[in-house]
């Protein structure tokens, strides 16, 4: 899967007078945020299964370490063209009323997903990317970061005048441009899913949360982000299968410095690594099922690593086996890591295995309510035996239980109504009636499920236990109430299109049905059905 990761700052030409240095020394600079992100490109484009993932992390670093607040961001999680697009111009008008209130800001823009001949791929919409990046160049912000995580950037290194160089910039009377790729322009990056992201995205927030603050002063800057990604990118693409990813940016700028984007002692709770620890560490939320960073701890240096409160795994590899303890952080908190702390156990026994892996991730329930309708083929008993019935249901869905490929439901549906009937009173007289029904199917189906870009589709078979009744009315009222009930086998067969936690689907059913009173016949029946699940 071909992703390439670039990040562009654009900072506004700024008048070198005292006012404007004394707003960038006592940092009173605003952050806004724009994150974007489709796991689709379209039509013969793989489907990503982390870019929206990525964005969230990108963001909840942000919000926890970079002074942004929720308020202050724009999110377009799957959107087409068209919602980026209007997210830009909101965005553009929440800088414009910070600038005429004397406001100094910052704009962060981060987008992941697909991107081709220099069009971002949203899934089956284009938006060019010359037309973001005239946006971006053309908003009122003071200073503008972009990290676009994205396919086809590594041109964007090649600019007129920009050389490759190992610092960054000061937000101190700074002007210009810097862009940052998570590969050339003839590499591919790459998901992965023991991570649960792209390499890129993980080891920039591993860095943003504390594992890059190589000067251990609870700032994270640019320049350290920078040199910590490039060189676990490097590191950890290089026997991949996918070829070795080299980050590198390319810049047109005066001016000194470093711009801090993170401050880890900004939260109160933390994971701290002492200096005699060494070897590769991770952390896992349990809470979030995601990593939370990824530490390359050298001898003789302390990292800490910022939190919120939770329930936490720590994980230490070697050759031959893992280290892995299991930690409550309460607010105010503070974990001290020691190897001594941690237990062993085998690569088999490692209780992480795939649990920020969205393909292993396939164990979970659907509950829904759906509505339809119920009729038999048949005409004569349609018409008067077993009547066409409007319907209501509920069902509950195991997925993953055998694999992610098949679920197994349970469910029961329900109508009633009115309806005419003839009874036949002797061999030459009958008489019509009117008749209340009432029909409940119990049933239990498995269905085998094909995931596409956007939409599920399913089919399978399904037993049904169906009980049809029926009370004639006059002159027949004092009749008694006609009960029958049967086994009924079947197939099911539907479409499902996630949103968020539900999913809205259209199913259509065919059963078998023999009915043995007063004569023998085989029956057929359908239904189809609109409903709304909830993904638990």
């Amino acid at each position: 899967m071909s992703r390439i990761v670039f990040m562009m700052l654009l900072l506004k030409p700024l008048l070198v007078s005292g006012q404007i240095s004394s707003i960038w020394k006592d940092s009173t600079v605003v952050p806004f945020g724009l994150f974007v992100a489709n796991n689709r490109g379209g039509e013969n484009v793989d489907r990503l299964h982390y870019a929206h993932r990525d964005a969230e992390k990108m963001k909840e670093v942000l919000v926890d370490l970079g002074d942004l607040m929720p308020e202050r961001t724009q999110v377009v999680i799957g959107g087409d063209s068209d919602e980026v697009l209007e997210a830009m111009r909101a965005m553009e008008n929440q800088l414009k009323e910070a600038q005429k209130k004397g406001i100094s800001t910052m704009l962060i823009f981060y987008y992941s997903g697909h991107a081709k001949d220099g069009r971002l791929l949203l899934g089956d919409s284009r938006l060019p990317l010359s037309r973001v990046k005239k946006w971006f160049r053309n908003l009122s912000a003071d200073i503008r970061i972009a990290f676009i995580d994205t396919c086809q950037a590594g041109e964007m290194t090649r600019m007129k005048g920009g050389r490759l160089a190992p610092s960054m910039v000061e937000m101190e009377q700074t002007k210009g441009e810097i862009i940052v790729t998570s590969s050339s322009a003839s590499e591919a990056s790459q998901e992965s899913d023991e991570i649960g992201g792209s390499f890129f995205t993980h080891f920039l927030t591993s860095g943003l949360r504390g594992a890059a603050d190589l000067s251990a002063d609870g700032k994270i800057s640019i320049r350290e982000v920078y040199e910590y990604t490039y060189h676990q990118t490097v590191n950890r693409t290089a026997h991949s299968r996918g070829g070795t990813q080299h980050p590198t940016y390319g810049y047109q700028l005066t001016g000194h410095g470093d711009i801090v984007l993170t401050r880890t002692r900004s939260l109160s709770c933390g994971i701290d690594f002492m200096p005699d620890l060494k070897g590769d560490y991770i952390i896992y939320d349990l809470k979030k099922l995601a990593i939370v960073a990824e530490v390359n701890k050298s001898e003789n240096r302390s990292i800490s690593i910022a939190v919120m409160p939770g329930v936490f795994v720590v994980k230490k590899r070697r050759a031959e086996d893992l280290l892995m303890g299991e930690f409550v952080l309460e607010d105010g908190q503070r974990l001290v890591v020691s190897d001594e702390q941690l237990v062993q156990v085998s690569y088999d026994d490692d209780v992480t295995k795939g649990l920020v892996s969205v393909k292993r991730k396939t164990r979970y329930l659907t509950y829904s309510l759906r509505l339809g309708g119920q009729s038999f083929f048949d005409r004569p008993s349609r018409e008067d035996l077993f009547y066409s019935t409007f319907q209501i249901g509920a069902q509950i869905e195991f997925f993953g239980i055998v694999n992610e490929w098949i679920s197994l439901g349970l469910d029961v549906l329900v109508g009633s109504g009115k309806d005419n009937t003839r009874i036949e009173l002797g061999e030459s007289e009958s008489i019509e009636v009117g008749a209340d029904f009432f029909r409940i199917e119990v049933g239990v189906g498995m269905n085998f499920n094909l995931y596409r870009d956007w939409y599920r589709l399913y089919a399978g078979p399904r037993l049904g236990f169906l009980i049809a009744s029926r009370k004639l009315g006059k002159p027949l009222e004092n009749w008694p109430t006609q009960t029958f009930s049967t086994l009924s086998p079947g197939v099911a067969a539907g479409v499902s299109v996630p949103i968020g936690s539900f999913e809205v689907f259209l199913e259509g059913r065919a059963h078998y049905l023999y009915y043995n009173i007063e004569s023998n016949a085989s029956l057929g029946y359908g239904g189809a059905y609109l409903g709304v699940a909830y993904r638990n």
